[in-house]
């Protein structure tokens, strides 16, 4: 069973690169600029300049996904661009309410898979 879990362990990394890879370039794939997002339409080219030199777009992209993949490494997930908070602290700020949502999801599904279940097995051969 050891063997087992640190097969699977082992076997999450590469997904995990994968997926973190994918959505770096999705996000620079994606139209619009993050630096619009933040300042607005009314914001001046020195400002446009300056935040992006603060976010790290003035960079190479093959710079920039150094600097992202590194970051995770770290456990840093960066800043939200809506909110200018970090992604951790947004991530434990719905983690209630997500634990809640599935804890409901689990409880309804076994409420109702389980006489389902059971039917099933007494009436099989059936519509059931």
């Amino acid at each position: 069973m050891i063997s087992f879990i640190k097969q699977r362990v082992i076997s999450l990394i590469p997904v995990v690169f994968v997926v973190s890879s994918l959505v770096f370039f999705l996000m620079h794939i994606v139209p619009g600029d993050p630096v619009d997002i933040i300042l607005g339409d009314n914001a001046t080219s020195i400002n446009r300049q300056a935040l992006r030199q603060q976010l790290g777009l003035d960079q190479p992209l093959f710079v920039q996904y150094k600097n992202y993949m590194l970051g995770l490494v770290q456990g840093d997930l960066g800043t939200s661009i809506y909110k200018q908070r970090p992604i951790t602290s947004e991530i434990l700020e719905a983690l209630p309410a997500t634990i809640e949502l599935t804890i409901g999801a689990l409880v309804l599904a076994t409420l109702i898979g389980l006489p389902l279940g059971v039917l099933a097995a007494v009436k099989r051969n059936g519509l059931w």
